[in-house]
């Protein structure tokens, strides 16, 4: 189905109007650029952490969280893990859309705040076989996904010109994919060796840990500008 929509719209780019100026170059623009402009080196350093930890915890939600459900609380159904996830995925929308228009330092600080009190819950939760206590934990992982990834891309985004932001978000989106996959493909090769219950808790230590150096980072930045919305 969704291949044959494909198909339909591939059809349609050749009857559309296309109003755009031809230019030499299209070979060369299909070229990938992946760079940190100069002068936003600083802030994308500072906000690194904070996208880390936000994709993250996402990555510990669709890779462990489903099999320590079955581990601690006998729930084998594929139904409730995706509801669980779903949670994460939802309120991170949710409060992405909620936060766009405020001050993105002050949404970035929401968001690794709920980071790391995601993170914490989520792994206490699980060592003590506390179920609403996980629910709560995606919910609040939810908030710091959304928050921790919009609030910094706003505050990259925001230094750059346009010319170059290309680029950046290219960089932000590696980062990102980075640390969604990696540390669930590690912590997939950790499990046998030293048993679900103490992987969860070194990938919690993890987010908490890439957060809280964002945080610090935050904290001693000299950069003060509102950013409500990107030019």
């Amino acid at each position: 189905m969704f291949g044959s929509l494909l198909v339909l719209l591939t059809l349609a780019l050749f009857v559309v109007p296309d109003g755009a100026v031809r230019r030499p170059g299209a070979l060369r623009s299909l070229r990938p650029a992946v760079f940190v402009p100069s002068g936003s080196r600083t802030i994308f350093r500072d906000s690194a952490g904070s996208i880390v930890a936000a994709w993250a915890i996402g990555g510990l939600f669709l890779s462990l969280v489903p099999s320590a459900l079955l581990a601690d609380f006998d729930i084998s159904n594929h139904f409730t893990a995706g509801v669980l996830i779903a949670v994460v995925t939802a309120t991170g929308g949710l409060t992405a859309l909620l936060l766009q228009r405020t001050d993105a330092r002050r949404a970035l600080l929401v968001g690794l705040v709920a980071l790391i009190l995601g993170s914490a819950l989520t792994v206490a939760s699980f060592l003590t076989h506390f179920l609403p206590g996980v629910v709560a934990a995606a919910v609040i992982a939810g908030v710091g996904f959304g928050a921790g990834f919009q609030a910094p891309v706003r505050l990259v985004l925001a230094t750059a010109p346009a010319t170059d932001r290309a680029g950046l978000i290219s960089a932000i989106y590696v980062v990102s994919y980075v640390a969604y996959g990696l540390p669930a493909l590690v912590a997939g090769l950790l499990v046998p060796a030293f048993g679900l219950p103490a992987v969860i808790a070194g990938y919690g230590v993890f987010v908490a840990l890439a957060a809280s150096v964002a945080l610090a980072l935050q904290s001693g930045s000299r950069t003060r500008q509102v950013i409500t919305t990107v030019p």
